[in-house]
């Protein structure tokens, strides 16, 4: 998780992004970023995605699960794809408001947060714990949840809120 806050915060400090980590514990570092908006809008809005990937045991493994080896055309190991693509897109949206100086009525927060997988006790619990009023959102955008005009009542636009993970749709 350390280097992985030490990718977004080289990145966001490239852009001119001021960029604060915190020190949850040893090995245990959350990103966060500010746009300032006008206020005008509400609270801010946050965009929450995480840097940990599920443990797991190395040696039920054929190779490094940490590897992140491509082969075939894919790349395989652990946490290859949970979180990065949606975190990815924030980061990418968060640049471009600031890039295209887009005004703002809210502040918009990006945060990278670790121990996602172990129940967030040293990522988002623990900046709600000690640091809630850097955050104080209206809205959290995050993992999971989506919307629909046809799963869940034909032609009625529902948006769905997770309550639950890594369950089959068919």
């Amino acid at each position: 998780v350390t280097k992985a806050a030490d990718f977004l915060i080289d990145i966001l400090k490239r852009e001119g992004i001021p960029v604060t980590r915190y020190e949850s514990g040893p090995g245990r570092s959350i990103v966060l970023a500010r746009l300032e908006g006008s206020g005008t809008g509400g609270k801010a809005i946050l965009l929450e995605s995480h840097m940990d990937v599920v443990p797991t045991d190395a040696s039920r493994w054929s190779a490094d699960p940490f590897g992140a080896q491509i082969a075939d055309g894919r790349m395989r190991g652990r946490g290859t794809i949970d979180m990065k693509g949606i975190g990815t897109s924030y980061l990418y949206a968060f640049i471009m408001l600031h890039r295209l100086q887009v005004p703002l009525t809210r502040d918009v927060l990006l945060m990278f947060v670790p121990d996602e997988e172990v129940g967030g006790a040293m990522g988002a619990r623990w900046m709600i714990a000690n640091h809630y009023a850097e955050l104080d959102p209206e809205y959290i955008i995050d993992e999971g949840g989506f919307g629909s005009r046809e799963l869940f009542a034909p032609g009625k636009l529902v948006y769905g809120i997770a309550v639950a993970e890594k369950k089959i749709v068919w």
